[in-house]
């Protein structure tokens, strides 16, 4: 017998109401049922539900361990392969092959934070796989479900619409003082962090319109295999560097790296910012490398006269205004 959060299932339910798949976190502390509300939600909604629960960390716990979990799971519950996968990216692949297109389907990977905490690969695994795949089935929503919501925090996809930003940023914190008439709205500048979320409401335009930019790159008579941001996490136990990056354009032959900068000055430091993203970037050698600065503010002329970057495109040319 399931009782309550009907607020909570009732927002889950309008996501069917969207033409796209969605991608939704779940956090919380333990033993509150977060699963149970998201399995009652599939259940009323008639959709297909698969869940993949991580194996609680121990001692001797690896991520081999994980991935054949995951195949077990995934396994009884298609009737798919119980091979391990090779990777969590070989294992999102073969979820994505277990989701009918035009079924509604919910996929809860619960304790996510488990799932991938031995496996530094594991968030931009997954990103290539939202991106890539498991996105282009509009009838899906991927439910990350943990208990340790600082994980999930770090990790989530960056929101691209600048609305609900600014609405969970800005507005959400204070929405009880709002709605009972207590809350004195004076300026913007107000709220907390406004500056820094203009910078990613800015970054959010350009990504979201990256096809008005491909002319000033070359690049709008070329196939495009990819566009987005690009974040991979440091990794400690190997030394690998981590690297984010704005925008990042791939084709065939090439890559290119597009810093999107928001800021009343910008400066030659920006050169060097550059210079040591592409530096951390690994590409075959047989793939060129293009770079591209699109900015908003003033841009101190010795950016340009350095000649580091490919394309400079101010804002104001590339949105018309």
């Amino acid at each position: 017998m399931f009782f309550g959060r009907e607020d909570l299932l009732e927002q889950l339910s309008s996501l069917w109401n969207k033409r796209v798949s969605s991608l939704v976190t779940c956090r919380g502390r333990r033993r509150i049922g977060k699963s149970t509300l998201i399995e009652q939600f599939a259940s009323r909604s008639k959709a297909r539900f698969l869940k993949i629960e991580g194996v609680r960390p121990e001692r001797k716990t690896t991520s081999y361990d994980e991935l054949v979990a995951f195949a077990k799971q995934l396994s009884d519950q298609c009737g798919c392969e119980r091979t391990p996968p090779l990777d969590w990216g070989d294992a999102f692949r073969r979820l994505d092959r277990e989701i009918r297109s035009e079924q509604k389907t919910v996929v809860l990977l619960d304790e996510v934070s488990w799932l991938a905490h031995l496996a530094d690969s594991f968030p931009s695994d997954l990103k290539i796989a939202w991106d890539n795949l498991l996105k282009k089935h509009d009838r899906l929503i991927l439910v990350l479900c943990g208990s340790v919501s600082s994980w999930i925090r770090d990790r989530r996809y960056r929101i691209r619409d600048n609305y609900t930003r600014f609405y969970l940023k800005c507005i959400e914190p204070v929405k009880d003082v709002i709605d009972d008439g207590s809350f004195a709205f004076v300026s913007l500048d107000q709220f907390d962090g406004w500056n820094v979320d203009m910078g990613l409401a800015f970054e959010n335009l350009i990504v979201n319109n990256y096809r008005e930019l491909l002319p000033y790159l070359h690049l709008d008579r070329v196939l495009i295999m990819s566009a987005s941001p690009y974040c991979r996490p440091p990794a400690p136990k190997t030394g690998g560097e981590g690297v984010q990056v704005d925008l990042l354009l791939q084709t065939r032959q090439s890559v290119c790296v597009v810093e999107i900068k928001r800021r009343r000055h910008i400066g030659r430091e920006v050169v060097a910012e550059m210079a040591e993203k592409c530096r951390r970037i690994a590409r075959p050698n047989d793939m060129s490398l293009k770079t591209a600065l699109v900015y908003d503010g003033e841009l101190a002329p010795s950016v340009e006269a350095d000649g580091y970057f490919d394309a400079i495109v101010p804002a104001e040319r590339l949105l018309g205004r």
